[in-house]
């Protein structure tokens, strides 16, 4: 009778006890988490004021040297560059990255859409640039902006496309698919290219698509060989930015097609950091 009665008697005085502990627990986790608080720190929605697109080609022509370097080394390199000063921009922008190429197998990858048209964010597009491989095939630039309909189409802000490409050994014309593009979005579209290389007929396609807009512009990646330069080109290319310098009028950033025929003399741009690996050769990537 004793034990029971001591038994009894410690577990009136420990249920109290760890009762007690608990609700000062859930009191002190009310106090520092009240639900005014939890409402401060919900997200607002996210308002673009404008939409980003970069289209990178990644298909044979692309695993080519230009002045002794590959070509999509070069367009990775400057990619991430220009991904830097979209960070220090700051710009409150939806964004998408795509790559285009073709394998040997008909049925593989064509165009890839490694970044859904989403919030910018400077981390998500610095790992899509690390991970790009040279996919190999024709160029299906065409098809490529041709499929940007539909996403853009959801869209009522001011839209830019980047195309880096060297426009070679293409599927089939891009500047109708440009053409039609810009009419299908009028002034809320402003279409630039950049040029891998400087092959003539390369030269003419590019130039072709950026005119398409008025507010478009066309440069050779030789062209964008200093960080003053990329930062400009950027200041430009983006619709809207937080930066009370930008916009950059457009006057003192379009290249005359007589300067950018000779820019190919100039010296390469000895870039900080290198974003590609050699091994990744031939094969696709998914993100997804």
């Amino acid at each position: 009778m004793r034990q029971l009665s001591k038994k009894k008697y410690y577990a009136l005085v420990f249920i109290p006890v760890v009762f007690c502990l608990i609700a000062g627990c859930v009191a002190h986790y009310q106090s520092e988490h009240s639900p005014i608080e939890y409402e401060f720190n919900l997200a607002e929605p996210f308002e673009p004021k404008a939409s980003l697109v970069v289209i990178l080609d990644a298909s044979a022509s692309m695993g080519e040297f230009y002045k002794n370097e590959l070509k999509i080394k070069r367009a990775t390199r400057l990619l991430q560059k220009m991904n830097d000063h979209l960070l220090a921009l700051a710009p409150p922008i939806n964004f998408s990255f795509i790559t285009i190429g073709r394998t040997l197998w008909p049925f593989q990858m064509k165009t890839e859409v490694i970044i859904p048209l989403q919030k910018y964010e400077h981390n998500a597009f610095d790992q899509a640039i690390h991970q790009v491989r040279w996919t190999g095939g024709k160029t299906p630039l065409a098809s490529a902006i041709t499929s940007l309909y539909a996403p853009l189409s959801k869209t009522s802000e001011p839209l830019a496309l980047l195309v880096i490409s060297d426009a070679e050994d293409l599927e089939e014309s891009p500047v109708f698919s440009a053409e039609n593009l810009k009419l299908r979005f009028l002034d809320r579209l402003c279409i630039h290219t950049i040029q891998v290389g400087n092959r003539e007929d390369g030269t003419r396609t590019l130039q072709k698509i950026s005119i398409v807009s008025d507010c478009g512009m066309f440069r050779t990646i030789d062209d964008l060989n200093e960080d003053f330069t990329i930062k400009q080109f950027v200041m430009h290319m983006v619709p809207y930015s937080s930066n009370e310098n930008a916009p950059v009028s457009q006057d003192n950033l379009q290249a005359s097609p007589e300067r950018s025929s000779n820019i190919g003399d100039q010296e390469q741009s000895p870039f900080q950091a290198d974003t590609w690996d050699e091994t990744r050769t031939g094969e696709c990537i998914n993100l997804k």
